[in-house]
């Protein structure tokens, strides 16, 4: 499969979005200062050169700078994808609170907003 074929299958609007990213897997804690791509209501590519392997399990926060409170989203998710850049999490569970503040950013960044589900 190739990435054209790769690419046919998500659904979804996807967006570019630049902030800090925790992800902790059982055995690591990675702090990412830097750009999220392809940032979903499903998931996110995270740019990093950590190994993390295809299905591990992880706790994902997601920093909104630029708000006063402190915005941080939280999920919990599994690595689906690994490259040499980084890799892509698929978002197993989204607190509710998170989840109404993600679609927020996703429809804002998006060029089709009214297809965010």
């Amino acid at each position: 499969m190739d990435k054209s074929d790769n690419a046919e299958k998500r659904q979804g609007e996807r967006v570019s979005f630049e902030t800090k990213v925790f992800l902790k897997t059982s055995d690591k804690e990675i702090r990412v200062d830097g750009s999220s791509r392809d940032l979903s209501m499903r998931g996110l590519f995270v740019k990093t050169a950590e190994d993390l392997h295809r299905g591990s399990s992880c706790d994902i926060e997601v920093v909104l700078s630029g708000t006063i409170d402190g915005v941080v989203l939280k999920m919990k998710g599994t690595v689906i994808r690994k490259e040499p850049t980084g890799v892509a999490v698929y978002f197993n569970s989204v607190d509710i609170d998170s989840y109404a503040h993600l679609k927020k950013l996703v429809q804002y960044n998006a060029k089709f907003p009214d297809s965010v589900v």
